[in-house]
């Protein structure tokens, strides 16, 4: 079910950020502890969870995520798809936390799409924090052919867009 496009989104966050003076990293808060709430009412018997994350504000939004899935007792990794130069301020925040409470991070770039099922296999659940509303197409690359084998292998929870579908026209 999709609510609202990805004009909406982008146009309801650059307000809330512009208009309103809410800073980023409150919008990433809010959005990641949204989304460990309702993996905590839909999924509460997966106690392993693969948290997936792109560079942009959606991996941001991941990395959030996992830190609050974390502090429910959840067993998150998270699995870095962007270099981490890639990622927005926000996101570094959030990855520079996750080090220090030693959450475990795997990176797709490390992984063949077998280390990517291997690293799959045992989780609860995938959050999808891949792609966002201001992405453009779907993941390229070995990073999308393993995060598909992923999206195969357990069930998930998408932040953005599904199936790596292109946000404009209202697909994915």
């Amino acid at each position: 079910m999709y609510l609202f496009s990805a004009d909406d989104i982008r146009l309801a966050e650059r307000k809330a950020v512009d208009h309103f003076g809410v800073p980023p990293i409150i919008l990433m808060e809010n959005a990641a502890r949204g989304v460990a709430e309702i993996v905590e009412e839909r999924f509460p018997a997966a106690s392993r969870i693969l948290v997936a994350c792109g560079g942009g504000n959606n991996g941001g939004d991941g990395l959030a995520t996992a830190r609050h899935l974390l502090k429910r007792g959840r067993k998150v990794t998270v699995l870095l798809a962007a270099p981490e130069e890639k990622l927005t301020p926000e996101g570094s925040v959030n990855l520079e936390i996750l080090k220090r409470i030693n959450c475990p991070i795997a990176r797709s770039a490390d992984l063949t799409d077998v280390g990517m099922r291997e690293l799959a296999m045992g989780q609860g659940i995938l959050v999808d924090a891949l792609l966002g509303s201001g992405s453009k197409g779907s993941p390229r690359g070995a990073t999308g052919g393993g995060i598909g084998s992923i999206r195969r292998t357990v069930p998930r929870v998408s932040l953005g867009i599904t199936r790596g579908g292109d946000p404009s026209p209202g697909e994915g």
